[in-house]
């Protein structure tokens, strides 16, 4: 019930006797009752339907947007993600002076409902965002780019918001830090300040990983190295050089060219560079066909090179070993590989899990 129902309730219900009664003739019970629905239903977040309005809205109100994936009609872990988390006054409260919302609701076979508005426009969503799952939420900005994810959570409300405010506060500073460099690059009038600026890029991706709000960066860190020869004119030029790559590497962005220029600006591993290249290409790879020459350079770095970061390393071997028995079928060369990236001892436990089962542990 709305507030402006709940009012017109207070307004026109009739005067009974009994219990004491205000001057307008309602009970006092009843009246508190009607209080505190009206509070609740201040409390309740408000949900839109069209993505697009709520872009709007949020551009205007200097937001961003949250979208919940649920299945209302069948997917349980969306119905506990409202009871504990998304019909709560604590979540409403966050809600009202961070993001705008948006609910796409879909059947259990993950198509949007078409008795609802906006189901087209919903399963367009879903496919470029690549929700595969239930219940997602979704956190992108005014403009459209999605910057976090999150599911269901045990913990309830506060954990969670907490997090999400979390991921906004990041994501804003990275809009921050990505505008001032853009517009440091755009009114450098020196050599000297284009320098300075490109190396601000190149410090800002490094900072931002894999974050898509790091991406209007790679241009310019692309570009940055390109001026740059390959192992430097100079110490200056070859660390510059060296950031950019481990750069573009940290950002997953990385093509056969910078692997080539990774290993030849590094061939001692000294740095780092292939290392990284390498395992951002690995961990980028689009189509089986494109694993065997990253697999073949790993195999040639093991026997050659010594390791630079051993938690890089380990998911580099990890996944050419996953790649090795599960596309080229060879288990005993897959088991070697594994063996050796456990001994880096990873930290992550989903890696350390897969690299027994490949290691046969």
């Amino acid at each position: 019930m709305n507030l402006a129902a709940l009012v017109l309730l207070a307004a026109s219900a009739p005067s009974i006797s009994g219990p004491p009664q205000t001057g307008r003739g309602v009970e006092v019970p009843a009246m508190e009752a009607v209080k505190e629905a009206v509070q609740q239903a201040a409390q309740e977040a408000r949900w839109y339907a069209d993505i697009d309005e709520a872009r709007r809205i949020a551009g205007a109100e200097g937001k961003h947007v949250l979208v919940d994936f649920t299945g209302t009609g069948w997917c349980s872990w969306c119905k506990k993600l409202d009871a504990q988390v998304l019909g709560t006054p604590l979540f409403a409260e966050a809600a009202a002076s961070n993001f705008v919302l948006v609910k796409a609701d879909f059947d259990a076979q993950g198509n949007a409902r078409r008795d609802l508005p906006c189901a087209d426009k919903n399963d367009a969503l879903k496919k470029s965002l690549g929700v595969s799952g239930f219940p997602s939420i979704i956190l992108m900005t005014a403009d459209g780019t999605a910057y976090a994810a999150m599911g269901y959570e045990r913990g309830g409300a506060g954990p969670y918001v907490d997090k999400l405010v979390e991921q906004q506060r990041r994501a804003r500073e990275l809009e921050a830090a990505v505008a001032a460099v853009k517009s440091a690059v755009a009114s450098a009038s020196s050599k000297e300040e284009a320098l300075a600026a490109a190396l601000a890029a190149v410090d800002g991706l490094q900072s931002a990983g894999p974050h898509q709000l790091g991406r209007p960066l790679v241009p310019i860190v692309r570009a940055f190295l390109s001026g740059i020869p390959v192992s430097g004119a100079t110490p200056a030029e070859s660390d510059a050089e060296a950031q950019a790559i481990l750069a573009l590497s940290g950002a997953n962005v990385v093509d056969d060219a910078l692997v080539d220029r990774a290993f030849r600006a590094d061939p001692k591993n000294a740095a780092g560079l292939p290392e990284a290249a390498l395992a951002a290409a690995m961990r980028t790879v689009g189509d089986p066909s494109e694993v065997a020459p990253l697999i073949l350079r790993a195999e040639a770095m093991l026997a050659t090179v010594p390791v630079h970061d051993r938690q890089v390393a380990a998911q580099l071997y990890g996944d050419c070993a996953y790649w090795i028995k599960n596309w080229q079928q060879d288990a005993e060369r897959a088991r070697i590989m594994a063996t050796f990236a456990l001994r880096l001892d990873p930290v992550d436990e989903n890696l350390r899990r897969m690299l027994k089962d490949l290691a046969g542990k």
